[in-house]
């Protein structure tokens, strides 16, 4: 008999397609553990997608659970940097503690009401200041299980002293089409997206994803691929994937009126976005979840993030599961050299052997619900006088 709740923490409040994969995912995989899953996230503010999963707050979800279990949901949630997210950036004091909250928070709810923890398959953006890394430690010596997505975010656990055991396992949003099977995703993409957004009726597509970070000044690289995209027979599709980080600013750009392109300045579902992804047969762009999702359905990615100018290792550490690190590309100028040579070839999926390993890899909910189980020795955990300040002054907790 399921008797547990668990508390899926995460940053549910924030209008980024990546993010609000996490719900589902989490509900799909572990739903048959527990009798309730409460989604929570800083600020439970609802998405602009009315299909997200609605989030609660913190205090607001302790008040409806009573024996519950907590898991950090996935995605970059281990940094110590402010936040810029539209989100939370009207609250400085709040957008500069966020971040590094999605890890302390947990640490927390453990010492005041014993809720254990674990995180899965998280990113570690950067290296952690020193002065964190203390905090960071503590918080993660007391999960009950810790999985991370990358070799990048091992390194800089390992620097911050984290001495607790550690699985590398690719991000949980690779399995998404498990979740959303094709066949439904075909059925809504011919029976609603494709109208509801004036896509071509026939020929091929691609999801086309610019983030203003990975820009910079590239933009006529950017219109070339478009171009040369075209004169493939390769419809381009133009979507927001970060509405909160205004990925949709790009899309008034005045020199992509004339382009026989189709901008969506504002999706109106989560599910339209991900059966564009899932029935294009390319992605080109700088969302990593973008690729992940578009991958997963098979079908073939290239990556644009120049990784040394953001110091983020996410893309290559994904890549590196699936053995497509060739296709990351440093800024839109390459692509487009790229692309002008090789055509639609720098778009690959992942072989046969790929997806075969990943579909019998260790399966990592198994493993989370192992971690709770697992009996531990009892933790004697103190917060301290300055993090129970910050806790109770923006959590109530």
């Amino acid at each position: 008999m399921r008797t547990k709740e668990l508390i899926n923490w995460g940053s549910y409040d924030v209008d980024n397609f990546g993010d609000l994969l996490f719900p589902f995912l989490v509900e799909h995989f572990l739903g048959r553990e527990y009798s309730d899953i409460l989604h929570v996230s800083p600020t439970g503010t609802p998405s602009i997608w009315p299909d997200a999963k609605q989030s609660l707050t913190i205090i607001e979800a302790l008040g409806r659970v009573s024996q519950p279990e907590l898991i950090v949901g996935g995605g970059n949630l281990i940094n110590t940097s402010a936040s810029s997210s539209i989100n939370y950036v009207e609250k400085p004091a709040f957008a500069k503690i966020v971040h590094e909250s999605f890890a302390w928070v947990p640490y927390v709810l453990l010492a005041n009401y014993g809720i254990p923890y674990a995180y899965n398959c998280i990113g570690v953006a950067k290296s952690i200041p020193p002065a964190k890394r203390q905090l960071i430690r503590c918080a993660l010596e007391a999960a009950s299980f810790i999985s991370c997505r990358d070799e990048a975010s091992l390194s800089h656990l390992r620097l911050a002293g984290v001495r607790s055991p550690i699985v590398v396992a690719p991000d949980s949003a690779v399995d998404v089409a498990r979740v959303f099977p094709i066949e439904a995703m075909r059925v809504h993409y011919a029976t609603e997206v494709r109208l509801k957004y004036a896509l071509p009726s026939d020929g091929t597509t691609a999801v086309i994803h610019v983030k203003e970070r990975y820009l910079k000044d590239d933009f006529p690289a950017f219109v070339m691929v478009l171009e040369l995209l075209c004169a493939s027979g390769v419809h381009p599709i133009l979507v927001p994937l970060g509405m909160c980080h205004r990925d949709d600013r790009v899309l008034t750009e005045p020199r992509l009126r004339d382009l026989r392109v189709t901008c969506i300045q504002k999706p109106e579902r989560i599910l339209d976005i991900l059966s564009m992804l899932a029935v294009s047969r390319y992605y080109l762009g700088s969302s990593l979840h973008g690729a992940i999702t578009a991958l997963a359905y098979g079908n073939g990615i290239a990556i644009v993030a120049d990784e040394e100018a953001s110091r983020l290792k996410k893309f290559s550490g994904f890549l590196s599961h699936v053995s497509l690190g060739h296709c990351l590309f440093d800024s839109w100028k390459d692509a487009c050299a790229s692309l002008a040579v090789a055509g639609m070839d720098i778009c690959e999926t992942m072989s046969d052997a790929t997806a075969r390993a990943m579909a019998t890899r260790p399966d990592p909910w198994e493993a989370i619900i192992r971690g709770f189980r697992t009996e531990r020795p009892a933790l004697r955990l103190t917060v301290d006088v300055d993090l129970a300040r910050t806790a109770r002054e923006h959590y109530l907790i």
